[in-house]
């Protein structure tokens, strides 16, 4: 069940990535969840200070190598992509 609320929030993040780059007419609404979507991406990639993101305490396990890989720099660049397609609205 968790699986599927993951897919349609991704989903909805890809729907309003599409609104923003490809619609002229976007409502003030979208830009604000264009805002809100690269400050939850960019907040994930910094982390919580112990177990994820770029400035974690635990480095060890599996989950972190992975982490610093591929998970938080996926993140910051998705984080960016949205700022800057909402700053372009």
């Amino acid at each position: 069940m968790i699986t599927v609320f993951v897919a349609l929030v991704l989903f909805s993040f890809a729907f309003i990535a599409y609104k923003l780059y490809f619609c002229s007419d976007n409502s003030e609404l979208i830009a604000i969840f264009g805002w809100i979507i690269s400050a939850v991406f960019t907040l994930r990639s910094v982390g919580d200070f112990n177990m994820v993101g770029f400035f974690k305490k635990i480095k060890d396990t599996e989950f972190a190598i992975y982490d610093t890989k591929y998970f938080s720099p996926l993140c910051l660049i998705l984080g960016v992509i949205f700022a800057t397609l909402t700053y372009n609205v």
